[in-house]
């Protein structure tokens, strides 16, 4: 049995793709995964399951389909994978209010270092800020000076992926792998 998150881009967030979490866990189990629990409203799932993350990432889309009758992004990690994922992180708050200023955004397929690069880099015209980003793999870590809605990096970032990309800051991540602990 493994353990999984299963991160959901754009739930329960400004009144759109609506979903009740009572609702989601009981459709999850429902449908095969193991022990599903969420915290916050804004779509992260923690369960069990004996298949792969792409088996838990279909069944958790699948279920969402139905709930909702459109498709919603899912991007999926195991337990080990969101240890090493918070491990690996360049930038470590000092304080909860820190942490909510360095953000992760999780891919469903890795982008290039270069890619990254090109796709976050300052635009002609745009101010210079002192917010930081390094990419690895499938996730990309980003530290902002004051916070992502002021900087043009924030807005940079969601395009990163397309559909296949979701982002959480420091501290939902935190309380995530705390969570897959217990």
């Amino acid at each position: 049995m493994t353990g999984y998150i299963a991160l959901l881009r754009g739930i329960n967030v400004g009144g759109n793709n609506v979903v009740k979490m009572a609702e989601l866990r009981e459709a999850l189990e429902a449908g095969g995964l193991r022990k599903a629990r969420t915290y916050i409203q804004s779509g992260n799932i923690l369960c069990e399951s004996d298949g792969t993350g792409e088996t838990v990432g279909a069944i958790v889309g699948a279920t969402l389909e139905r709930m909702l009758g459109k498709t919603i992004s899912v991007v999926v990690r195991s337990f080990d994978e969101l240890e090493r994922i918070m491990a690996d992180c360049p930038y470590e708050p000092a304080s909860p209010d820190e942490g909510k200023r360095i953000m992760l955004a999780l891919l469903n397929e890795a982008i290039p270092p270069e890619r990254a690069e090109a796709a976050l880099r300052a635009g002609p015209g745009e101010a210079a800020s002192n917010d930081e980003f390094t990419a690895a793999g499938r996730e990309v870590y980003f530290r902002f000076e004051t916070n992502v809605s002021e900087s043009p990096l924030g807005n940079r970032m969601m395009k990163l992926g397309g559909a296949g990309v979701t982002t959480r800051n420091w501290n939902t991540m935190d309380k995530l792998l705390k969570m897959s602990r217990e």
